[in-house]
């Protein structure tokens, strides 16, 4: 049975006959819990993001060196939640390194396909140069993934920061049994061929992912990047259209004739670094023929320092 993602009311039940693999609890205050995303929500109360799956998933608590995973693992899926202090570690690329063997680790075990990571960073773009947060992300994943012997391009991620940036960097995955279908968008260059100006080593993700056992379209991080450049550098309103050709683009790639312009159907996160631009991105949203009650504003920072909007998501019944 393919995992169903529901949009629900805070601490809402599940519906009968389903169990929860994962409840992400997105909340106007955030708070410290594992399973709540550390972003404040910009518009109502929040929302419980449910996974359901029809099977009880086993539940295991883990700890790590500065910081604890949950293990959630049902017959098909497995979804883990790592909360880490970077403190603990003598740089933020050592800590997103380790962070990332308990990745590589997860895939070990009984699911061995990873569909999606989700990373949340305290003061994304703190630091200059080849230190900024997010360039030492970049690498200290890359390090992991050259010291296990990875080769080829992961799945779809988002990066998005923390405004708080003495937070504990979150991650959060999906795991299947079976692999999912990477998916690029024509109008982007691969994040991993990025030239050497963003940093000493690439980002490493697909811009989204196909569960094609079951056609759910997990979304990437997906900004105003043409090419490998920033379209429209700190204008909001203008990086938005830019942003909503690329997921035309990349929905028209993933599911051909059947996805054309319908943007109801995707269920959206968007990130936006100024919180006070939601109403205007909103109005753009709406007169693109966007459904609002798919939508989930949040105030996050963008992994570039000139991007002012992002967004994900997943498309259940893509293709």
């Amino acid at each position: 049975m393919s995992v169903q993602i529901i949009n629900a009311a805070p601490d809402q039940a599940l519906p009968e006959g389903l169990h929860e693999l994962a409840r992400i609890r997105c909340r106007h205050t955030p708070d410290a819990n594992p399973w709540t995303l550390p972003l404040q929500v910009l518009e109502g109360e929040g929302m419980d993001e449910l996974w359901c799956v029809a099977d009880i998933p086993e539940v295991t608590p883990i700890q790590i060196s500065g910081g604890s995973i949950q293990q959630h693992v049902s017959a098909d899926y497995s979804m883990f939640w790592l909360q880490l202090d970077p403190a603990q570690f003598d740089s933020f690329a050592a800590a997103t390194a380790y962070a990332w063997q308990q990745v590589l680790y997860s895939v070990q075990r009984e699911h061995p396909h990873l569909l999606k990571t989700w990373h949340y960073l305290p003061g994304i773009n703190a630091g200059d140069g080849d230190n900024e947060r997010y360039r030492q992300f970049c690498l200290g994943r890359a390090h992991t993934l050259v010291q296990a012997g990875y080769s080829g391009p992961l799945p779809s991620a988002t990066a998005i920061g923390i405004p708080d940036a003495q937070a504990q960097l979150v991650i959060y995955w999906l795991t299947s049994n079976k692999p999912g279908r990477n998916i690029e968008n024509p109008r982007q260059i691969s994040a991993w061929e990025y030239p050497r100006d963003y940093g000493p080593s690439s980002p490493n993700f697909s811009r989204a992912t196909l569960d094609s056992r079951h056609g759910l379209l997990l979304i990437s991080g997906t900004a105003s990047v043409v090419g490998h450049a920033t379209s429209h550098p700190l204008n909001t309103l203008s990086q938005t259209d830019e942003m909503l050709a690329n997921l035309d683009k990349l929905l028209e790639v993933s599911c051909g004739e059947n996805s054309h312009s319908d943007f109801d159907r995707p269920s959206l996160r968007v990130y936006l670094r100024n919180p006070a631009d939601w109403q205007q991105v909103r109005a753009r949203l709406s007169t693109a023929g966007f459904n609002l009650n798919k939508l989930l504003p949040l105030s996050g920072e963008i992994c570039r320092r000139d991007l002012m909007v992002e967004l994900d998501g997943f498309l259940p019944d893509a293709c």
